[in-house]
Formats: C-alpha cells, structure tokens, sequence
C-alpha cells in the first residue's frame, strides 16, 4: 500500500510539474501576443496620421 501512495505521489507531482510549466508558457505566450498587439497597433496609427517616427532627414 505504502509503495502505491508513493506511486501516486511520484504521478501527482509530475502532473503537477507538467501544470506548472503549460501554465507559464501559456503566461509567456499571452505577454508576447499582447506586445506583439500593441507594437501593431502602434505601427497602424503611425499610418493613420503620416508619423513614420522619422524626420525630415531621414533619421528617426
């Protein structure tokens, strides 16, 4: 019985390792889709009033 529990604790820790670890990356994947919105969206209302980040000379 003793050698099952620790079986089933073996198995819940590496489920819980597992959770862990989907968790952050899907955090990681969410940061990056939010950054990667806002650089979009910053690049489209540069459009939409002419402001390429640039001056006259060429130079941003």
């Amino acid at each position: 019985v003793l050698r099952e529990n620790g079986n089933c604790l073996l198995k819940y820790s590496n489920y819980s390792q597992g959770m862990i670890s989907l968790t952050d990356e899907l955090i990681a994947s969410k940061l990056k889709h939010v950054q990667l919105q806002e650089e979009l969206n910053t690049h489209y209302c540069q459009e939409e009033t002419g402001d390429t980040g640039e001056d006259d000379s060429g130079e941003a």
